[in-house]
């Protein structure tokens, strides 16, 4: 259902299409005098509400804002939604005054507005005097407990679209067998039997799961610590166990699956696994077991937020009071600060320098110095998680055989050793620079697929393998199968595998067949719906993950390793105390650039031999330790 609003709306004969500001204009017929203006509130022990006044139809929005002693406080809801366009705005009467709303959250209160009687609410834009930074900053500790103290969070996905009604009550039909949220057997048949069958509209209920909501940063919280969630769009509304139970069986069945394959839907696990992921989270709070600030951006590092420092505000309230102090809360700072204050927080706090990292990522905000990682790209182009952190490309295997990197630390037994300049613009770590790199490969990319494979998807990323069998050649040694063991090595990221001979016969079997010189790694779901996990399964999704954003390299005497793309001939390698990856750096005059986290063959590098002096290739007298400073 479109919004009531909309144009070819015309209840009094004002026009074919009136539009929604111009409508609100009209009817509202304000004879206020001037807008509203806030009223100061207490830093601690107020909150504001909006009393939403009784309407339906084509009546305008009419609002009351109050100060309240939170003590005394009525009862009420909180409201999450999408901000959306901030010039698409809408003007309703709050106190008497003109007070301008986004177009989403006109529509949102539109929806929810009772006909008889008033409504409590907190909503952010409304609640909070956004034009004064002071407020809006002493409002990100509060935020957390404005939402505790709900009776329930009313989330608004959105108007309805084509076909989003037919879906909403697709899954409401769903839900009935669910109430308690279990997902017995009976249950869990009823749910492959509706939907596996054709019963309920599949595309429509997965675009509820596409909306712009699902993918904003501050609603994690939002959710998370709330008593109960509904979740309305249009005017239909569900319980949030349903949305969790229902996208727990999305992510899970075979049968599902292949209705989603034959539906063109090739990515369930991309559209459901913030729900589950939100729900995993709700009971992580309940049990006090929340994880630690860096695990919490690193998890929802690709959800968005319009000003990029909110990456870092919208997840604060979650964590422990202690984690709190690695940042302050302060909109006066600009993001390029409030992300070098992150870092020192964490390394403050851990006591080590592995969040340099996460550097890996795009780099937008404007004069954030190359050690400082940048949170504000939402992007999935790229591999943005550095080797040392990547979980998720062993986890997604589901096989024991992969073991990460828990012991592993090129720093060895060296404590970090760090100072910052007052700028923030320096950091000055001890270190070691031992090697240069010689020679780097080619990348992959995302490419077409050649119409022979016959796969129902167009793109796949494409590794030139025969020509990085060619760069392998290169590396020390004469033996040309632990060269390309080496290879796999390098391009796994230096996973340790329990059967790599399994993983290299597997391996030289997939370069045998490729006839075009590219590696096709594909992770989708087969065309069955299947999605198994054997070894040349797990082989392409490794691959393809690692590989993705990164290249090869030669350093010192022909050692392989695998780096950034952005790395170049003639870039250094360090060791920084307290970190577990060696770094790449790029020398500028007294100072060098940070090009990300390095991964090489070099066992003995990777476990501390370069830092404890015993790396067989160089005389210890040259393995000078040194102050590093990065810019």
């Amino acid at each position: 259902m479109a919004s009531q609003f909309t144009a070819g709306h015309d209840p009094d004969g004002h026009g074919e299409s009136e539009s929604l500001q111009a409508y609100f204009n009209r009817a509202l017929n304000l004879n206020s005098s001037g807008d509203f203006h806030y009223s100061p509130l207490s830093k601690v022990g107020e909150l504001r509400l909006v009393r939403l006044l009784p309407g339906s139809g084509n009546e305008g929005l009419r609002m009351l804002l109050s100060n309240y002693r939170e003590a005394n406080a009525p009862s009420y809801e909180a409201l999450s939604y999408v901000w959306g366009d901030p010039r698409s705005t809408v003007q309703v009467d709050l106190n008497g005054k003109r007070f301008f709303i986004g177009n989403n959250l006109a529509e949102a209160l539109c929806q929810i507005r009772h006909a008889q009687k008033e409504r409590f609410l907190w909503i952010d834009a409304i609640c909070i005097n956004q034009n004064n930074l002071e407020e809006k900053s002493w409002h990100i500790a509060k935020m957390r407990d404005i939402y505790i103290g709900a009776i329930q969070v009313l989330v608004w996905i959105g108007e309805h679209s084509e076909d989003s009604a037919n879906a909403m009550d697709d899954l409401r039909n769903i839900a009935r067998y669910y109430p308690d949220g279990r997902q017995d057997a009976v249950r869990r048949y009823y749910f492959v039997e509706h939907v596996g069958e054709g019963k309920a509209q599949v595309p429509a209920i997965m675009n509820s799961f596409r909306r712009p909501w699902w993918s904003r940063m501050w609603i994690i919280q939002e959710v998370v610590v709330s008593k109960s969630v509904i979740v309305q769009c249009g005017d239909r509304s569900l319980p949030w166990s349903a949305f969790a139970v229902i996208a727990g069986h999305i992510a899970t069945s075979q049968q599902v699956a292949q209705t989603l394959v034959s539906a063109g839907v090739f990515s369930r696990m991309g559209v459901t696994n913030h729900v589950t992921a939100f729900e995993s989270l709700r009971v992580q709070w309940t049990t006090g077991s929340i994880p630690d600030i860096l695990s919490l951006l690193v998890k929802y590092r690709r959800s968005k937020a319009t000003d990029p420092r909110d990456k870092i505000f919208a997840l604060l309230g979650m964590v422990q009071s202690s984690e709190r102090s690695v940042v302050s809360s302060d909109y006066t700072k600009p993001a390029a600060r409030i992300y070098s204050e992150f870092v020192t927080g964490i390394v403050a706090r851990t006591g080590r320098l592995d969040v340099l990292a996460f550097n890996n990522m795009h780099r937008r905000v404007p004069d954030l110095p190359s050690w400082a990682p940048d949170w504000s790209c939402s992007c999935h182009q790229d591999n943005d998680l550095p080797l040392l952190y990547d979980s998720e490309t062993f986890a997604m295997t589901k096989d024991s055989r992969l073991q990460q990197y828990s012991g592993r630390s090129a720093s060895g037994s060296k404590q970090a050793k760090v100072a910052y300049s007052g700028d923030l613009k320096t950091l000055t770590a001890e270190g070691i620079v031992f090697d240069e790199i010689r020679e780097i490969s080619e990348e992959g990319r995302i490419e077409k697929l050649p119409p022979a494979l016959g796969l129902p998807y167009e793109e796949s990323y494409a590794l030139p393998i025969h020509r990085l069998n060619q760069f392998a050649e290169k590396s020390f040694g004469d033996n040309a199968e632990i060269k390309q063991r080496v290879l796999l090595r390098s391009m796994m990221g230096n996973a340790f595998l329990k059967d790599e001979d399994q993983y290299l016969r597997v391996f030289q079997k997939r370069v045998k067949e490729s006839n075009d010189g590219r590696l096709w790694l594909n992770t989708h779901l087969r065309t069955d719906g299947k999605a198994t996990y054997d070894t040349e399964w797990q082989l392409n999704t490794i691959l393809g993950r690692v590989m993705r954003g990164r290249r090869l390299f030669l350093h010192g005497h022909g050692f392989m390793g695998i780096g950034s793309s952005r790395v170049q001939p003639g870039d250094r390698l360090c060791i920084l105390f307290g970190a577990a990856m060696p770094f790449v750096v790029r020398k500028r005059s007294d100072w060098y650039e940070l090009i990300g986290e390095a991964c090489l063959a070099h066992q003995g590098i990777m476990h501390g031999c370069m830092a404890d002096k015993t790396y067989e290739f160089a005389d210890p007298k040259d393995l000078v330790i040194e102050q590093i400073r990065l810019r």
